[in-house]
């Protein structure tokens, strides 16, 4: 059942400030508009229909969908060609396809630095922008077309007039009769895995708002990126010439899905990124201060760790020479560098996750201090020792503060040593240095450790053991530790409406040949895929052992011996059971693809049918992620 769809956010006229002579053009097509404008415009022409002044020829009013954000900035355009140029050299000369222009200023800066061969604009609101893109469209080889690139029928007869493209894909197809690698023959078709193909370059804007809701997916953007990503695994669309690289712009919040930060934000459509994907880099997104409330306690992983990562990130961009230009730096990075600076005096410059307390930050330290502060200025003061002045409520609330604190820290360092023990324990059963009725003692001892922490004090456990978990493999496991390079902070006049959008760099690589398997006359062990990871990341905590157990009888009899990085320290994996098991939500990419592998290989597997029998009610209400994920329907119908 279809969640029921929240009440769209109305437009403000906060964020209709023009700041550029773009957005002031935007502005003055009325498209978007207040409710007070749009009732103040209704009462007008009520009045003038009165007085008989409509009589005659109406003025034709402009059409476009009002909840399209357009990049309005030259400059940000500017900034960001100079800083991923290097990495777009590949493509000099490519077939460009323009998903979405809107009115064409980021269409323009990558026209003229990449200089395509041919330039196809595929603009639902070509009579709104076409006054926009008539420069570029003045050009060579470009062309204009009223039709939408998410809809993909559209999509996919554009493409069929690509002559280089289809060209190229007969070529291959011909050598792969006499060669073993080559292309796909078709899509999804058990074939060699496809190469990357740089002749082709695609770039979107499905920047929206407020988000367009789309059956049980947030938005229309989460349901695009999620069928681009599908694309990679059947090779169609575009990804049928190849694997193509996709520049693609997104609202503030969409990019999380896609390209968690954390272990919290990372469910079925990050590991599905990480599945098919050599890397996904968010270019440039909005200036994320540090929050204090709340809601945002729970997406936060050790300091330790994200002081690491962004001096591997700061070494990255040294070797490759870049820099990032001047008022882009995101105002964290510039908070990491100078907490760097500070602990690089004290301590070796070397890694400091997982050889440190943790350092967590929560909303109550910021209180904290301010208490403090406020105690040293003398804004209040503790109670005398003859106990005749009640205790201020700042003192008592500094007090329990304090309190916090101390146990917050005292929690840092039982989970530093119990990981500590948890990472020997796992060498010792790597290197068989311990007889396995010892090493299982041990193991023992410290799963009674952890069951006796306590609830609260466990939460925070597994969020410090298994952020630190995905961080420490080689390479990390999630997208965001391996990024090349740091985003570029944009603004929110840069936009019109003023909505801080994010710019994602998509490179799509060969992915495992089982995942390939889709659809009929094929194993459908692609298929199989989809539905065992929707029905072990219901229960993202559950030990795997538990979630295989779930499947099908017999499963886990069959499989968990067959997966041997479960258990290797060097793949990603834990030494034990019970808590010192890994979790379904900490499976990498390797561990994924054997379990796949052990349930191909099972002589008693349950058929593709079967499995739809015993998961499918599982998963029929759960979230937008888990549900819908393998459907082809595209968003034709909440954008016709």
């Amino acid at each position: 059942m279809a969640k029921k769809a929240p009440t769209a956010t109305r437009i403000s006229r906060a964020i209709l400030t023009t700041s550029t002579e773009t957005a002031k053009e935007l502005a003055a097509t009325g498209i978007w508009r207040t409710s007070g404008d749009t009732l103040k415009l209704t009462k007008a022409d009520k009045a003038l229909k009165k007085t008989g002044a409509t009589k005659g020829k109406k003025a034709k009013k402009p059409v476009g969908d009002k909840a399209r954000v357009n990049l309005v900035s030259e400059k940000l355009c500017d900034d960001i060609i100079k800083y991923i140029g290097p990495s777009l050299e590949r493509h000099r000369g490519c077939d460009l396809i323009d998903i979405n222009p809107g009115v064409g200023l980021w269409s323009r800066q990558l026209h003229d630095f990449l200089e395509p061969r041919s330039h196809t604009l595929m603009e639902p609101d070509a009579d709104l922008y076409a006054p926009f893109l008539q420069p570029l469209l003045d050009r060579p080889n470009t062309q204009l077309l009223k039709q939408s690139g998410i809809v993909w029928k559209e999509l996919s007869d554009v493409l069929e007039r690509l002559e280089s493209q289809s060209q190229s894909q007969s070529q291959s197809q011909s050598q792969s009769q006499s060669q073993s690698q080559t292309q796909a023959a078709r899509p999804g078709g058990p074939a060699a895995a496809p190469e990357r193909n740089d002749t082709l370059l695609v770039t979107a804007n499905l920047s929206y708002h407020p988000k367009k809701r789309y059956r049980l997916f947030e938005s229309v953007t989460q349901l695009v990126m999620y069928q681009l990503l599908n694309s990679i695994r059947t090779s169609s669309l575009f990804q049928r010439y190849g694997l193509v690289r996709m520049l693609v712009w997104v609202g503030p919040e969409e990019p999380r899905r896609l390209l968690p930060r954390n272990m919290q934000e990372r469910r079925k459509m990050g590991i599905e990124g990480e599945l098919s994907c050599e890397w996904i880099t968010e270019v440039a997104s909005r200036d994320a201060k540090v929050e204090s409330n709340e809601s945002s306690t729970w997406f936060v992983r050790d300091r330790w760790i994200e002081l690491d990562a962004a001096r591997a990130v700061a070494e990255r961009m040294e070797q490759a020479g870049a820099t990032i230009p001047e008022g882009r730096e995101h105002e964290l990075r510039r908070l990491l560098r100078e907490e760097q600076r500070r602990h690089d005096t004290v301590r070796d410059k070397g890694p400091q996750a997982g050889v440190h307390p943790p350092m967590i930050l929560r909303p109550f330290l910021a209180e904290l201090d301010a208490l403090e502060r406020g105690l040293r200025e003398g804004k209040f003061a503790p109670p005398d020792s003859s106990m005749k002045t009640r205790a201020s409520k700042e003192w008592n609330r500094l007090t329990m503060l304090r309190h916090q604190k101390d146990q917050l820290a005292q929690g840092s360092t039982t989970s530093l040593r119990l990981v500590t023990e948890l990472r020997r324990l796992g060498e010792l059963r790597r290197s068989g240095a311990l007889e396995d009725g010892e090493l299982e003692a041990s193991i023992s001892a410290w799963n009674e450790e952890v069951g006796a922490l306590g609830k609260n004090h466990l939460s925070d456990f597994r969020i410090v053991r298994d952020n630190l978990h995905l961080f420490l493999q080689e390479p990390p496991a999630l997208h965001w530790d391996r990024r090349a390079y740091d985003p570029l902070a944009v603004r929110a006049d840069e936009f019109f409406p003023n909505v801080e959008c994010a710019l994602l760099d998509i490179q799509p690589k060969p992915i495992h040949p089982l995942l390939r398997q889709k659809g009929p006359g094929t194993s459908r062990a692609g298929d199989v895929f989809e539905l065992l990871m929707q029905s072990m990341l219901m229960s993202g905590l559950d030990p795997v052992s538990k979630a295989v157990a779930r499947i099908w009888p017999g499963a886990v009899e069959w499989i968990l011996p067959r997966c041997p990085s479960l258990r290797d320290p060097k793949g990603g994996g834990m030494p034990g059971e019970g808590h010192s098991e890994l979790s379904v939500r900490l499976l990498n990419e390797r561990q994924w693809m054997e379990l796949l592998e052990a349930f191909m290989s099972w002589p008693f597997r349950p058929s593709y049918e079967e499995l739809i029998g015993r998961i499918a009610e599982d998963v029929e209400y759960a979230d937008d992620e888990n549900t819908g994920a393998g459907s082809s329907f595209s968003a034709d119908s909440i954008l016709s």
